[in-house]
C-alpha cells in the first residue's frame, strides 16, 4: 500500500531512476491515484512552487502514466479538491 509521505523510486523516459515523494492519494472509479513530487525539487527549494505529477496503480500494482487529457482533467479536479 502507498502512503501520503512515501519514498519512491521510478523510472523516467530515459530509464534513469528518480525519487518522488508521495503527496497525495485518490481512489476515484476502482483506480488508486497518487500525485508525486521528485524528491530533489522538493530538498532544493528553489522555487515558489512545486510541480505535481499523477500516477496511477495498474492492475498488477506498477505506476503508469494517465491514459489521456479527459482522465488527468478529472483527476487532477478532485486532487485540488482535496489538497487545499
Amino acid at each position: 500500500m502507498i502512503e501520503i509521505g512515501e519514498i519512491l523510486s521510478i523510472c523516467d523516459t530515459s530509464n534513469l531512476k528518480q525519487e518522488v515523494k508521495v503527496m497525495g492519494t485518490i481512489n476515484m472509479e476502482k483506480t488508486k491515484y497518487i500525485a508525486v513530487s521528485f524528491v530533489k525539487e522538493l530538498f532544493e527549494g528553489t522555487t515558489d512552487y512545486i510541480d505535481i505529477y499523477i500516477l496511477k496503480l495498474d492492475r498488477d500494482g506498477e505506476l503508469i502514466g494517465l491514459e489521456n487529457n479527459e482522465e488527468f482533467d478529472r483527476v487532477s479536479s478532485a486532487f485540488k479538491d482535496i489538497m487545499k
